[in-house]
């Protein structure tokens, strides 16, 4: 039996080039990946059964939840599994998806730890792959944020206290610029004796502003020290009329 020739199309078409671990992670096939990293993880301290198992569980969610595009489930799910147990790959997917919410200073430190990490020659090609995407991505993220300078006059220096979106400002973060996300931000100081005030600021990605909030002095607050300091019944002037001037 004669062999069949092969066609010349099917002779010269390349082979397809292999999937890149991004392209098998849009297509779905890089599941069993993610899965399998809390088997292969670093061991830095011990896990037992239950927490390997729920590491996984929670990577594989997180991994369903980014895929479908929900960031906020993907980043708390890829944050609890990276809790339980340290996973180069739980960290880089955490910082992609806290980026997809804007959430860029979150996502630099969490690029960071990665790349400050040192992996040993037998890490996991997992691990390594996780390193040079944060290198990558990085920089790009970087670029987009923002720097806030608050400073605040008429409380002593250290007496205000200052909230950025609800969250205690350092007092070592007071009049010098800090990295913020870009948006709109809401600044609010308060002190004791003066009356607060709140203040919103919109920030463009790279944009370098700054913000002054002058503290007025509480007038019910100072009416109030000055009724103490007057003192009650301090005039004696009726007691003791008559006494000693009996007949």
């Amino acid at each position: 039996m004669t062999a069949r020739p092969s066609s010349p199309e099917r002779a010269l078409s390349p082979r397809p080039a292999p999937r890149t671990l991004g392209q098998r992670i849009r297509s779905g096939l890089a599941l069993p990946l993610i899965a399998s990293i809390a088997l292969t993880s670093l061991p830095v301290v011990a896990q037992t059964a239950d927490e390997t198992a729920g590491a996984r569980s929670l990577a594989e969610q997180g991994f369903k939840a980014y895929k479908a595009e929900n960031w906020q489930e993907a980043l708390d799910r890829f944050e609890r599994a990276e809790s339980l147990l340290h996973a180069p790959p739980h960290l880089l997917y955490a910082a992609r998806a806290s980026a997809k919410l804007g959430g860029y200073v979150k996502a630099r430190e969490l690029y960071n730890k990665i790349l400050r990490e040192t992996l040993p020659k037998n890490a996991p090609g997992a691990f390594k792959q996780a390193q040079k995407d944060a290198a990558t991505e990085l920089p790009e993220v970087e670029k987009k944020i923002a720097y806030l300078t608050i400073s605040v006059s008429g409380p002593k220096a250290g007496e205000a206290d200052v909230k950025l979106d609800g969250a205690e400002v350092p007092k070592a973060l007071i009049g010098v610029e800090r990295p913020v996300d870009p948006g709109t931000r809401k600044v609010s100081v308060s002190a004791p004796g003066f009356v607060a005030q709140d203040k919103e600021v919109s920030l463009a990605e790279a944009a370098h502003e700054s913000i002054s909030i002058e503290l007025v002095a509480d007038p019910n607050a100072v009416a109030a020290g000055a009724a103490e300091g007057t003192g009650e019944g301090g005039s004696g002037s009726d007691g003791g009329e008559g006494e000693g001037t009996g007949a």
